[in-house]
């Protein structure tokens, strides 16, 4: 048995089998036929590793050497199929990892055989009407969601054949309904395999933006289960609830483009909206708590866990804000909190893990101008992220991406500074002095307009807070400067440019 496990392992490299060589090709079909037509349970295992490690083979590119997946005869998958109707679950776990890894050439020709293996698998994940066996339903789950891959990637890239566009809708729909039921199984290794498979359809339905398909689909139940799946206990169920939230907002944010077509989709964006944020939220400032203050409660691989499902949540998030201006409709604590969430991520920088840091960046610079001038002053939104934006290291130390998203935020959010903004940032008695440095600074890098220099300007000579008086006349003077220049370069706009010289500052 350990030659055969050895064996299997060889096979995954396929070049000696596919070299140009019919003969070792057929001999290798005869022993596979061989081993999933035997009685002997570990044998019919093997076969199915040994197909698998095929399949592995071809699908690395090795395939440029030999003939297509379709020379493999029809009577190979015949077996195959009966297969997935053994006893053992071992054995009908290994066929459905099987099938998984499946081109769409070998697909599209199972699903014109009376050896589609579709329906078996469907009713394999279903507890109580389907398999007894809890691995079985999980791989059966984990199957559909690869195989809902392969179909719709496959049907936008290659020949279709004969899977028409009807055909393929409807097993997507087929699936979509099975996921759902399954994602609320009794086992937590089916429902994270369920919300895997949820996750699938709504990614690749974004990428190839078929709308024949969602117009069928359960979008109610889906965005209730995946939401519901947050609070699940087991921490896998909730990363993948987590990456399907994400994926699900995606193809919502999508279904709003074409809102002629789908009108519900804004209603269904919104219905969940605030719920998503709030909980997503809650997992962000789990872990820049552990950041902060390691809990000795939380072993080591608890806390990674949470540093990814922050991630995540990050991630996921930006795919709920890409449509920012729809939720101005929504309760404006509950939009303001969640931008509070990223800007501790910002605020934190140094503590998290750089990953978390970059998403939540990310996701404030999806905010448009008009949403980041409708936050309360009480909110303090903008004044604190300005602050966050400000520190140096934030915008020296990181990758050139986020330098980058730093640069757009603290553009957007100066143009949306009031008066009562600029109190804020001169609140924090201790560093007050290199806030406002470090702002002039950046907005002399900037080239900023003599209008926000002035603004500025103004806004600090009016404050009663305690800081150097001396930068109020720095942006003054520096507004001057710019209106100089700007006059000159006019007059000059033939080619003279102004020295850039800060002669006129005090």
């Amino acid at each position: 048995m350990i030659q055969m496990q050895l064996f299997v392992q060889v096979v995954k490299s396929a070049t000696w089998i596919l070299n140009g060589n019919s003969k070792r090709l057929q001999s290798m079909i005869d022993l596979l036929m061989l081993l999933l037509s035997s009685d002997d349970k570990m044998l019919k295992i093997t076969g199915s590793e040994l197909l698998s490690a095929f399949i592995i083979g071809k699908n690395q590119g090795l395939q440029t050497v030999c003939s297509d997946d379709e020379e493999l005869p029809v009577s190979l998958y015949e077996c195959l199929y009966a297969t997935l109707s053994e006893n053992d679950p071992k054995i009908r776990c290994s066929v459905l990892s099987t099938y998984s890894l499946m081109s769409f050439k070998v697909w599209r020709v199972l699903l014109g055989t009376m050896y589609n293996p579709l329906k078996t698998i469907m009713s394999l994940a279903i507890e109580y009407s389907g398999d007894r066996n809890s691995t079985v339903r999980s791989g059966a789950c984990k199957a559909l969601g690869n195989i809902i891959t392969i179909l719709i990637e496959g049907y936008c890239t290659q020949e279709p054949g004969e899977l028409s566009k009807a055909i393929l809708d409807s097993i997507i729909e087929e699936t979509a309904t099975v996921t759902v039921n399954a994602a609320v199984d009794s086992n937590s290794s089916v429902r994270s395999m369920a919300l895997f498979a949820i996750g699938n359809i709504a990614f690749d339905s974004v990428q190839s933006k078929n709308w024949g398909h969602v117009k069928l689909l359960p979008m109610q139940k889906l965005c209730k289960v995946v939401y519901e799946s947050l609070f699940d206990e087991n921490e896998k169920v909730v990363s993948n609830a987590i990456r399907t939230s994400g994926h699900f907002y995606s193809l919502l944010n999508l279904q709003i483009q074409c809102s002629d077509e789908i009108p519900t989709a804004t209603d269904l964006y919104l219905e969940f909206c605030d719920k998503f944020l709030e909980k997503l939220g809650d997992l962000i400032n789990q872990a820049v708590a552990d950041a902060i203050q390691v809990s000795d409660s939380k072993t080591w691989k608890q806390r990674m866990n949470t540093k990814k499902q922050a991630w995540g949540a990050c991630q996921a998030y930006s795919s709920i804000l890409r449509y920012s201006s729809l939720m101005q409709s929504l309760p404006s604590e509950v939009f303001e909190m969640a931008i509070l969430n990223l800007i501790r991520c910002v605020e934190n920088a140094h503590d998290l893990n750089e990953k978390i840091f970059a998403s939540a960046l990310h996701c404030l610079t999806l905010i448009d101008m008009e949403t980041w001038k409708s936050f309360s002053f009480e909110s303090e939104i903008r004044g604190r992220c300005l602050v966050a934006c400000l520190s140096k290291e934030a915008l020296k130390s990181f990758i050139p991406v986020v330098q980058r998203d730093v640069q757009f935020i603290m553009t957007t959010v100066t143009r949306c500074f009031g008066d009562r903004d600029v109190d804020l940032l001169v609140t924090d008695n201790e560093n007050v002095n290199e806030h406002l440095e470090n702002l002039y600074l950046w907005m002399v890098e900037n080239s900023s307009a003599s209008q926000m220099f002035e603004a500025f300007g103004e806004a600090l000579s009016t404050s009663s807070k305690d800081f150097d008086i001396s930068l109020v006349q720095r942006f003054k003077s520096r507004a001057v400067w710019e209106k100089r220049r700007r006059v000159q370069n006019i007059e000059n706009w033939s080619g003279s440019e102004s020295d850039g010289s800060d002669d006129d500052e005090l």
